[in-house]
């Protein structure tokens, strides 16, 4: 094999490569080829060369090499998004990483009174859900900024009113249209496409031009929040993340990456959370005895008194289960330098060799025999079961900073409203469970549904009930 070829593969058209053969469902079709040319195999996609995994052997193989590292140059991240640690390899990426997994901590992440701002801020949404029981509930009309907020008091040091008139921006962004699919024209043709969203805007399609002002309008609340820091800011009090980077600046005069990290803390613990939340509560709706199971299971081990913490989760195998029902040498080849590697995890997700009947929902099947004990097999690639991108964070080397917050983001969202509510199907809930396959893998229609109270009682925090260690 030459030096720098790719693994064998099919053959695509000039300029455009394979592309317009992955109509549909890509991953299906790379399944396919998959078939024909092996688990791992190269293609031309746009102008980018690019290599799909489609096993988990070469997965895992791939996502914990040091080379899994790099970032192409020109690359999705820092075309769509300002620059941040999601964007940039080698030192850099490692004195950014670290520097923000050190603030994180420092601010309470991982720790109980993380727990206590997104509790709290569960509280707040569990008002306005209150006033609704009985009513048609949006998804993706009230959740987005709650979900938000936990990532605002980081950033920021405060949360968004639900009134604030920030709040549309963040809701827009959140809750951008997944029919508009921009992700393979900017992961393919990242040259091009920056230069047309940074020179000629007017001439991409109309679509196109929303979600940059909708991206714009994310990074416009970044930047408004760090000019206020930066007149407001005291050495000796430390608020949060914006003040911690720059007390950073002030001593080392790197690149001020500020809007990039913010943007990609803000990504991690807000995007791939909400659809997470999202499809986990259309499964409620549609599968009542599956909800039954886990509200006793939250009634046995937290009762109506308090608000759950993430410990709890030790002792609520059922829910852990349902949560979860969601240059390289990689197998004999030399990958290129720069070259995109694909990570196919429907593959993984519907490999027969992996999982009995993978199609059927049974969270049974991460339990113990006796039904007690949470079992997480090798292959469940852990977190977001909605987002590619977040799932490629959560596996190997290059870890995402926010999946410590996603994960205890999603237990608590969860059994703090099994806790209280019935969540229950209507009309136009989609019993089908159909979804659109873009950047995330999202529900096709807006998740509709009706609650109603389980407890009438006003649930108070843990350490205010002392059950917190």
């Amino acid at each position: 094999m030459a030096k720098n070829a790719l693994p064998p593969g099919p053959i695509g058209l000039p300029f455009i490569g394979y592309m317009p053969f992955l109509k549909g469902e890509p991953s299906r079709v790379f399944v396919q080829l998959a078939k024909k040319y092996g688990p791992v195999f190269g293609l031309q996609m746009g102008s980018q060369p690019v290599v799909v995994l489609n096993d988990w052997p070469s997965i895992k193989e791939a996502l914990s090499h040091n080379s899994a590292l790099h970032r192409p140059k020109h690359n999705f991240f820092n075309t769509a998004f300002p620059a941040g640690f999601a964007a940039i390899s080698g030192d850099d990426w490692k004195v950014q990483k670290r520097f923000t997994f050190h603030q994180l901590k420092n601010l309470g992440f991982g720790k109980t009174s993380m727990e206590d701002h997104i509790i709290d801020e569960i509280n707040h949404m569990c008002q306005v859900l209150d006033a609704k029981e009985g009513q048609e509930l949006e998804f993706r009309t009230i959740f987005p900024i709650s979900v938000s907020n936990n990532v605002n008091s980081l950033n920021f040091g405060r949360r968004f009113d639900y009134t604030d008139s920030k709040k549309k921006a963040i809701d827009e962004f959140l809750k951008m249209d997944p029919s508009i699919n921009i992700t393979g024209f900017i992961a393919f043709y990242p040259i091009l496409a920056r230069f047309l969203l940074k020179y000629l805007t007017f001439l991409l399609p109309s679509s196109l031009q929303n979600t940059t002002n909708i991206v714009k309008g994310v990074t416009d609340i970044i930047r408004t929040e760090y000019e206020t820091h930066v007149k407001t800011f005291d050495e000796n009090n430390n608020r949060d993340y914006l003040d911690a980077f720059i007390a950073e600046l002030r001593v080392n005069k790197h690149d001020n990456m500020l809007a990039g990290n913010a943007f990609d803390l803000f990504i991690g613990g807000s995007a791939t959370v909400l659809m997470t939340l999202e499809w986990a509560l259309l499964v409620l709706a549609t599968n009542p005895q599956i909800q039954q199971h886990l509200h006793k299971e939250i009634d046995d081990v937290i009762g109506g008194e308090r608000s759950p913490t993430f410990a709890d989760k030790n002792q609520m195998p059922f829910l852990q289960a349902f949560i979860a029902s969601k240059d390289m040498v990689i197998s004999g080849f030399k990958i290129p330098k720069d070259t995109q590697i694909l990570v196919n995890f429907w593959a993984i997700d519907n490999d027969p060799n992996l999982w009995d009947n993978p199609s059927e929902f049974r969270p049974q099947r991460f339990l113990s025999e006796n039904l007690k004990t949470f079992k997480k097999p090798e292959h469940l690639i852990p977190f977001s079961y909605a987002s590619l991108m977040q799932r490629c964070c959560a596996l190997g080397k290059r870890s995402c900073p926010g999946e410590g917050l996603g994960v205890v983001e999603v237990f608590l969202y969860l059994s703090s409203l099994l806790q209280k509510y019935d969540i229950k199907a209507n009309h136009k809930t989609d019993q089908n469970l159909e979804y659109e396959f873009h950047l995330l893998i999202t529900p096709k229609h807006n998740t509709v549904f009706n609650i109603t109270k389980r407890h009438k009682t006003t649930f108070r925090r843990a350490d205010e009930s002392g059950k917190r260690g």
